[in-house]
């Protein structure tokens, strides 16, 4: 076989490859496994939600047992956010929407980190401290309108279904 029939050859090869979807699209087996990671997350999230909706309910009774229970969140919450830190999504795309999370969660420990301190300590919180927990907290609810509407948006151009519950 001549030269240029081994280049034709390959170049078909390489094109069929192509047209077969046998290279794949990286952006949306990145997105994937980012989703298939999120999900496993998303139980041990849901956990700490309804446990702290759950003693905002009244379980709690005394001081002790609020800083108690806020330590044992912290621990939980620290697992998750280790978790996510250690991820590493291969690509741009998923990596911008990863770093929105990252990000949530750093806001989420610092403003708990706060919340503990006011706990225990014996004077009341100031108008500034509040404040600035209450425009922390608008901050995670923005990145986390961002961080779904960008999984979404993602989602759809790449045709991956978003099962996340939001």
């Amino acid at each position: 076989m001549k030269i240029h029939n081994k280049i034709l050859l390959a170049a078909l090869v390489m094109l069929l490859l192509v047209t077969t979807g046998c290279f794949g699209d990286p952006v949306k087996s990145d997105l994937e496994e980012y989703l298939n990671f999120e999900m496993s997350n998303q139980s041990e999230m849901q956990d700490i939600s309804l446990d702290m909706i759950g003693n905002m309910g009244g379980a709690i009774q005394s001081k002790d047992q609020l800083v108690n229970w806020m330590n044992n969140a912290k621990v939980k919450l620290v697992n998750v956010t280790e978790k996510q830190k250690a991820y590493q999504p291969k690509t741009k795309e998923v990596q911008d929407i990863h770093a929105k999370e990252l990000k949530m969660l750093d806001l989420s420990m610092e403003t708990f980190d706060q919340m503990l301190t006011m706990v225990n300590s014996n004077t009341p919180p100031s108008k500034e401290t509040l404040n600035g927990l209450i425009q922390k907290q608008q901050e995670i609810v923005k990145l986390a309108q961002e961080y779904q509407k960008d999984l979404k948006t993602l989602g759809e151009q790449k045709k991956v279904e978003v099962k996340l519950k939001f």
